[in-house]
């Protein structure tokens, strides 16, 4: 497997998509985070009585895990639109088949990929948990671990929304409808999200 992973890092480590959607996550994480925090230092925390309605900063270290995993969330769609794309420009260019010509089973092409899969996964969660060390450590707050199983809740969210695009690009093979396919399936996974989101809410107040 190790020897499948560095053909296929060779494949992709000069790939302009690759470099472009990665670099776009890992700004796109650390800048989202940012504008939270710099609005409530800036703006909220300056507004009379705010403390009052908003104690606390969601980047203190008891919030911060839960907090920036939030928030990054609504990038996941970048590295797993990348897995649409990588695996998807297989089968247009034919490089499968190559692999397979070059001894490759059809098992091992799988496997590679969603191991593939796997590891952006985790690259994901890793910037999510420094991002958090960051700033958790601006916020000037004893570090803590309390709601760090969030980051586990955004690994689990990042493994899913990659398999799931290996799914898609495997059925259609097509570059243009997999990436189609995919938003669609994004925003309808996110709709079904808040429809259950507001429905808990809902039945809590009744339990009340």
């Amino acid at each position: 497997m190790v020897k499948l992973l560095k053909i296929e890092w060779l494949k992709i480590k000069s790939y302009t998509g690759f470099i472009l959607l990665t670099s776009f996550f890992a700004l796109g994480v650390v800048a989202t985070n940012y504008i939270v925090y710099a609005f409530k230092k800036d703006v909220v925390d300056k507004v009379q009585g705010s403390q009052i309605l908003f104690s606390g900063s969601p980047f203190d270290f008891d919030m911060v895990w839960q907090s920036v995993s939030y928030y990054s969330s609504f990038f996941l769609m970048l590295p797993a639109l990348l897995m649409v794309i990588l695996i998807s420009n297989e089968f247009t260019f034919k490089t499968h088949r190559q692999n397979i010509i070059d001894g490759w089973s059809r098992s091992e092409f799988l496997k590679v990929k969603i191991a593939l899969a796997l590891l952006l996964a985790i690259a994901s969660t890793l910037v999510v948990v420094l991002t958090s060390l960051i700033f958790g450590a601006l916020s000037g707050t004893s570090f803590s671990l309390h709601g760090f199983q969030n980051v586990g809740y955004f690994l689990l969210k990042a493994i899913t929304y990659n398999m799931v695009a290996i799914l898609i690009s495997l059925l259609t093979k097509r570059s243009v409808v997999a990436i189609a396919v995919f938003f669609i399936y994004t925003i309808f996974e996110n709709g079904v999200s808040m429809m259950l989101f507001f429905l808990s809410i809902k039945l809590k107040k009744i339990r009340i």
